[in-house]
């Protein structure tokens, strides 16, 4: 879990910073793309993999076994769904 924790940190420092230094330009940028800062919880999201195939299923996906790779629609249903659920944008999916 440490591993997690300081790419958790990492990220965090970079979208936050990002959001900091460079206010300005993303209001601009904002203006012409509909967007908001990236949220973090305080301490690492992990999802693990049987949940978030649950997540899935609820969401009207057929996983089957639930052992192959995500879809990019499953992935953005799966990061709405955590976004919902956790009020986080990034979260780590543990297989």
């Amino acid at each position: 879990m440490e591993t997690l924790e300081v790419v958790h940190t990492m990220f965090k420092h970079i979208f936050e910073g990002l959001e900091t230094r460079w206010a300005k330009e993303l209001k601009v940028i904002r203006t012409q793309y509909d967007s908001e800062p990236v949220t973090f919880t305080d301490e690492p999201c992990v999802l693990h993999w049987p949940e978030a195939m649950d997540i899935l299923r609820e969401q009207g996906f057929d996983m089957g076994e639930g052992l192959g790779d995500l879809t990019g629609a499953q992935e953005l249903a799966l990061g709405s769904a955590v976004k919902e659920k956790y009020s986080t944008d990034f979260f780590m999916l543990d297989k």
